[in-house]
């Protein structure tokens, strides 16, 4: 089945502005890389603004579906390895929301409102896995040691692209190394055993 003309367009744009960065590619480039004229381009997206926002608007339903699905148990943590996983490999899909995040809030004010409030979920999610974790007697956490956590946790998430890019040998976003990072945050108020599984889930992906 061809592709609808459409989805020709989010699709050329989606990997320029992953390439090149959003701010560095044209209407004009994507109607190129589309096979389509601009005019056609624009009578599906009369601005890039509508792209921009499309795109991110896909971005937000798949993210918002991982965060919406969680264990019908108690969370343990290779639940919460799981979705800073799934979170990373739709980071990858979309990186160039997460290319120079603030600079694409501070452009697109529809953006911002709307990644604050994917952050605020994000932020509940784990919230509430952490909260497993303390209640299976798994980990042993002050509140405020605990908002902290969270915080550095969605810190290292949202930022991970940019400092990934100042790696040497630096690729596509690896997620195993970037959930690995994360997780070891974990650890220190984690008990024994549970910090022994956590070496276990390391050591499966492959991380040290």
């Amino acid at each position: 089945m061809a592709v609808k003309t459409k989805d020709r367009i989010l699709q050329a744009a989606l990997a320029l502005f992953n390439q090149l960065g959003e701010s560095n590619v044209t209407t004009h480039a994507i109607a190129e890389a589309a096979e389509i004229s601009s005019g056609n381009l624009h009578y599906h997206f009369p601005t890039k603004k509508d792209l921009v926002t499309t795109l991110f608007e896909h971005y937000e339903h798949k993210m918002l579906g991982l965060l919406a699905t969680p264990p019908d148990r108690a969370a343990d943590l290779e639940d919460m390895w799981l979705l800073l996983h799934l979170s990373f490999e739709l980071m990858g899909e979309y990186e160039f929301i997460f290319r120079d995040v603030t600079d694409l809030c501070q452009r697109y004010s529809k953006i911002d409102h709307r990644f604050k409030g994917i952050t605020q979920v994000w932020r509940e999610t784990i919230l509430l896995m952490v909260d497993d974790l303390v209640s299976e007697g798994l980990m042993d956490i002050s509140p405020s040691e605990r908002r902290s956590l969270i915080e550095s946790m969605l810190l290292i998430s949202i930022f991970w692209l940019t400092y990934d890019r100042l790696r040497p040998n630096s690729g596509d976003i690896d997620p195993n190394h970037a959930v690995s990072q994360i997780m070891t945050l974990l650890s220190p108020y984690l008990i024994p055993e549970a910090q022994n599984y956590l070496r276990g889930l390391l050591k499966r992906y492959h991380q040290t």
